[in-house]
């Protein structure tokens, strides 16, 4: 059995039938067609032998899971497909659900966490620090933080030496507006289509996808928010002309920004 993080998430490969999980509904008819010719099975890649065993699994079930997060959590908190998986076990870079069926988990978390599942090193670190100190805060000292702060700016290009700390990307994407803001004294922001910076009122205008955008006063949207193209990589090779280049970058600053 085989996943990939493609799209949306883990592809399973246990059966023929199984790969509709990863296509939407006008997608299941030809990508499955035209990735595998004929539908041949033989071409379906396997994964590497393993000999480790997750433990045995007495949990609930995933139609209980899933009753539970229907009655508990917001219908926005959506899931893969029809059958969703249930994952109860991780070892490295392998993922397994409440059947023991293995896969390989190319989505990282939303390709948030690249450290795989319960690598030891990591297990090591998590239960020394609970040892010791489970949460403080920037208010008071306490060499981690600064320890890894040092540790990040060391891997920065250039005068890029100072770390701010945030919950997430939303979040980090609101301060980088801020500061930006009040260090140039402009407002003006360009975002790139198709892109998601978060989901809070600010982060939201600067987004460029339908799914991710609703019908409210967003904060940024007082301020111009200019949406451009991304650098098409076709254009430049079959061109010749090198680098990928924005042309419409370029016609906004040197147009629109002005005004």
């Amino acid at each position: 059995m085989l996943s990939f993080g493609i799209g949306s998430g883990l592809w399973e490969f246990k059966h023929f039938q199984s790969w509709q999980r990863a296509y939407s509904l006008p997608a299941q008819n030809t990508n499955a067609a035209i990735c595998f010719p004929e539908n041949n099975i033989d071409v379906i890649p396997k994964l590497p032998f393993s000999n480790y065993v997750p433990p045995l699994y007495t949990g609930p079930t995933a139609n209980e899971v899933l009753k539970k997060r229907k009655e508990f959590l917001s219908p926005s908190t959506y899931y893969f497909y029809e059958k969703p998986v249930n994952l109860v076990h991780g070892k490295m870079q392998y993922v397994f659900d409440d059947d023991g069926h293995r896969y390989l988990d190319a989505f990282g978390g939303i390709a948030t966490v690249g450290c795989g599942h319960c690598h030891p090193d990591v297990v090591k670190a998590v239960i020394n620090q609970t040892k010791n100190l489970q949460h403080s805060t920037v208010l008071y000292l306490n060499h981690a933080i600064a320890d890894f702060a040092e540790a990040l700016a060391s891997k920065l290009p250039g005068d890029l030496k100072v770390v701010f700390f945030t919950n997430s990307g939303t979040e980090a994407n609101e301060l980088a507006v801020t500061m930006a803001r009040l260090y140039t004294g402009c407002h003006d922001i360009i975002s790139l289509r198709n892109a998601y910076h978060g989901n809070e009122a600010g982060t939201m205008a600067a987004t460029a996808l339908c799914n991710w955008k609703f019908n409210l006063v967003q904060m940024i949207i007082v301020d111009p928010c200019t949406f451009i193209s991304y650098p098409s990589l076709e254009r430049a090779f079959f061109m010749d002309i090198g680098i990928p280049k924005c042309d419409s970058l370029d016609y906004v600053l040197e147009y629109k920004i002005k005004e």
